[in-house]
């Protein structure tokens, strides 16, 4: 098994892939085999990069994960929405991405601007209710007095 820590040894600052600090371990509690991924195609035409998947998975994330996220973030919130993105990126081209070496910002760091911003699309979809789901949550709605 990998260890999804990112933090440290004492005394050292640890690097993301992308140059950014890491200071803590913003995977803590999260159990990506405990959740469903759902697998989305990315089409012919928005693949303009040698490394933009031909498929990648998602998970939806826990509130921990979620907190996670924010707090590495600090003030940042599209940072934070990035990281969230980045950690429910769970499989690229049918292949489980491990977490503790980080292939999930890899991959997403690499993909043409068309991948990202279907990435952010599936993520969306995924984090968000239909507006059918939206429909019967409402319409069961009872008014008490």
């Amino acid at each position: 098994m990998t260890s999804n820590k990112i933090l440290a040894p004492k005394g050292e600052q640890q690097t993301s892939p992308s140059g950014e600090p890491r200071d803590r371990d913003i995977t803590e509690g999260l159990v990506p085999d405990a959740r469903a991924i759902t697998v989305f195609q990315v089409p012919a035409s928005a693949r303009v990069l040698a490394d933009d998947p031909v498929s990648f998975g998602m998970q939806e994330l826990s509130y921990g994960d979620e907190e996670a996220a924010y707090e590495a973030a600090g003030e940042k919130p599209k940072k934070a929405f990035e990281l969230q993105l980045m950690r429910s990126l769970v499989e690229v081209n049918g292949r489980r991405l491990d977490k503790g070496k980080n292939e999930d910002e890899i991959h997403y760091r690499r993909w043409s601007s068309k991948c990202r911003k279907l990435a952010v699309i599936a993520f969306n979809r995924l984090h968000n209710t239909s507006e059918e789901e939206d429909a019967a949550f409402f319409a069961s709605a009872e008014r008490r007095t």
